[in-house]
């Protein structure tokens, strides 16, 4: 309007070679820790009780404007709220993430994420979730180009409930942050079983998706085979404890790394 010229210089780095050689890390994401790592480390493990407190004070001030006939949309404070989540969490995923990325690894394993549990009310973990896994794919695509990280992506499906042990698939194996399976017997942090579970499927050849029940079945189908082939009996069916096989040795249960958070 003044008549005045602007210029901006955008400094475009070359893209880095993919790295030659080093391991590659399972990542789980969760609620009670923002990353589980298959090597048995957490990291984020101060992020719930933050989130959980502005969870808090946006559910008051929503109640409040409710009453007095206000919508949330319109409400600078609320919108505040919301705000601070989202950059609270972009930080945290960009911090933890660079970490990792600073290590002697290959690349990452990671499912189609999403938070889980946590205790939040639906709407908070609706806004976590939405810009959680945004931000946690824009980072990613950024390492790749960046840092030369190898980033495979696979399939979510029963990742909380298989064991990483034996491969049993089972509703009774989790209950919270306790991983137990009902057929070996292992005992482990549920997000590292998870993380562990995710590293495994990078040798899967094909995928495929998860998003409907029926490819959710499928996905249970070829997971049940598995076990069979391996143990030469079909899972335990729901609610029962399965027999593991008499001389088995049990693996013993992960000794857990807690990340600075």
């Amino acid at each position: 309007k003044d008549g005045s010229l602007q210029f901006v210089l955008q400094k475009k780095s070359p893209i880095a070679r993919p790295r030659p050689e080093g391991e590659y890390l399972g990542l789980d994401w969760g609620m009670k820790s923002l990353f589980a790592t298959s090597d048995g480390r957490l990291f984020g493990v101060g992020a719930m009780p933050h989130l959980t407190e502005l969870d808090r004070q946006a559910q008051d001030l929503a109640k409040s404007l409710q009453r007095q006939g206000i919508r949330l949309k319109t409400n600078r404070r609320y919108r505040n709220f919301q705000c601070r989540m989202r950059e609270y969490i972009v930080n945290e995923v960009n911090r933890i993430l660079n970490k990792l990325s600073t290590e002697d690894i290959q690349g990452l394993v990671v499912e189609k994420l999403d938070a889980r549990g946590g205790g939040m009310s639906r709407g908070m973990n609706r806004l976590v979730t939405r810009f959680g896994r945004a931000a946690i794919k824009k980072k990613l695509a950024s390492l790749q180009e960046d840092a030369g990280l190898d980033v495979i992506e696979v399939n979510a499906a029963y990742t909380s409930r298989e064991c990483s042990s034996c491969g049993l698939v089972h509703d009774g194996n989790r209950k919270g942050l306790k991983f137990s399976c009902r057929f070996c017997g292992r005992k482990t942090h549920a997000d590292i079983n998870g993380a562990r579970v995710v590293l495994s499927r990078r040798s899967w050849q094909t995928q495929g998706d998860s998003k409907t029940k029926s490819q959710r079945g499928t996905v249970r189908q070829r997971l049940d085979d598995v076990f069979k082939a391996r143990w030469g009996c079909a899972p335990p069916t729901r609610g029962s404890t399965g027999n593991p096989k008499t001389g088995s040795r049990r693996r013993p249960a992960v000794r857990l790394a807690t990340a600075p958070s």
